[in-house]
């Protein structure tokens, strides 16, 4: 749980192989954002196995970024440049913003 905000500036790897009913869910106060080239890798499972970023204002995923999971936000969700999402993205208020990206249901 991110009390503020949250930046990737990397990856991060989550392991589905604790076996059925793992879920990751992070909580963020405010805004979710990822350096240029982050990445969110799914391992033993699928983006919509059950990774949930809840965000308490907008998200922002920064140019070549690779993201998975499902993106709940309040306000905005932004993909730059070439950016991917594998996964929902659903928000309460503003559209989703592109910006030559790529946004997949599924994997």
């Amino acid at each position: 749980k991110f009390e503020v905000a949250a930046n990737l500036t990397g990856t991060i790897i989550l392991d589905f192989s604790l076996g059925a009913g793992t879920d990751f869910v992070f909580q963020i106060g405010s805004a979710l954002t990822t350096a240029s080239s982050s990445a969110v890798n799914v391992i033993n499972g699928s983006s919509l196995s059950g990774v949930y970023w809840q965000v308490g204002s907008s998200a922002t995923l920064g140019a070549s970024t690779a993201f998975r999971g499902n993106i709940l936000a309040v306000a905005s969700i932004t993909l730059v440049t070439d950016a991917s999402m594998f996964g929902a993205d659903l928000r309460t208020a503003v559209s989703l913003l592109k910006s030559r990206d790529h946004v997949n249901a599924r994997d």
